[in-house]
């Protein structure tokens, strides 16, 4: 019979308590070259992001067809569209709307699918049953196909697309959950606690919820760089944000009829796209890193 108080171990399997496993996680974070370069790209696209306005060098919807398809120069760095408009200032606009979709989305999949996925894990029963079977049918769409026709159908928008970036993510956070409750439920500090009397909602918030922190985390950056190529494709598509506003995957919708005559409409936001998405991997699988008990063992 385990002894002592259960939320200490459940801190002690976390690591939550020993401010030297944080620091470990942190230095192993650091050490990790990759994550540092995808963490350095992800700052640079949010404060871009956050200090739109101020840093970009034109208003990103202004039009000026005298000036259309100018190629990079020191007027306008990256050049300009069909419409005259500056490629540089739609980009750090662009970032805007990018990240935000993608935080907004990944955000309320997570607020819904992990809740889903603690209940039907720890319960199981019927309870587990009805709302994996919820899930298993939102599973059996191809995700994207998902989206967009949740997307087509609403009409577009910002709020469209993270709705239905939401909706596509919800499955994985609760799959995601229901397998690691399922696994947590029968460790010893789960038990203890269920022997001192602890009711339900107490173990999931105290003892189940705090272990999964790390999966969470990591399973929320894979998700956010898959937010953004989702919603640069619903762009591409025409059923995501809607023009004048800027957005990467709606400006390599505009760039497929000049491939030939003006490159930069394309390699622009292709580029900023895979350089932001390669980042957010990279510092994902740095965070799995830091945060995997089974490097503290080894350490």
């Amino acid at each position: 019979m385990a002894t002592g108080d259960p939320i200490s171990g459940t801190k002690a399997a976390l690591g939550l308590g020993d401010h030297r496993q944080r620091t470990l996680a942190i230095r192993r974070l650091r050490r990790h070259k990759a994550a540092v370069a995808g963490g350095c790209v992800l700052l640079i696209s949010v404060i871009s992001a956050v200090l739109a306005p101020q840093i970009a060098p034109y208003d990103p919807v202004a039009m000026d067809l005298s000036g259309a398809l100018s190629p990079p120069s020191p007027a306008h760095l990256l050049g300009t569209d069909s419409f005259g408009r500056d490629i540089l200032s739609r980009i750090i606009f662009g970032a805007r709307v990018s990240l935000l979709i993608g935080i907004t989305s990944v955000g309320w999949a997570a607020l819904v699918g992990v809740p889903l996925g603690l209940v039907a894990g720890y319960f199981g029963g019927v309870i587990g049953n009805l709302l994996m079977r919820i899930v298993d049918a939102l599973l059996s769409f191809p995700p994207i196909l998902l989206a967009i026709a949740v997307s087509a159908s609403m009409g577009g928008g910002q709020r469209t697309v993270v709705f239905a970036l939401g909706l596509m993510y919800v499955p994985v956070f609760a799959r995601l959950m229901r397998g690691s409750t399922l696994s947590l439920r029968e460790e010893v500090f789960v038990m203890a606690a269920q022997s001192y009397g602890a009711p339900p909602p107490l173990i999931i918030l105290r003892h189940i919820l705090p272990n999964m922190v790390g999966i969470i985390v990591v399973q929320a950056t894979i998700g956010f760089s898959s937010a953004i190529i989702s919603e640069a494709t619903l762009s591409f598509l025409g059923v995501g944000v809607p023009p004048p506003l800027p957005s990467w995957g709606r400006d390599l919708s505009d760039a497929r009829g000049y491939l030939r005559d003006a490159w930069w409409l394309l390699v622009v936001p292709a580029t900023t796209i895979v350089a932001n998405v390669l980042g957010i991997n990279f510092l994902g699988d740095g965070l799995r890193d830091a945060l995997d008990p089974r490097m503290r063992t080894r350490e």
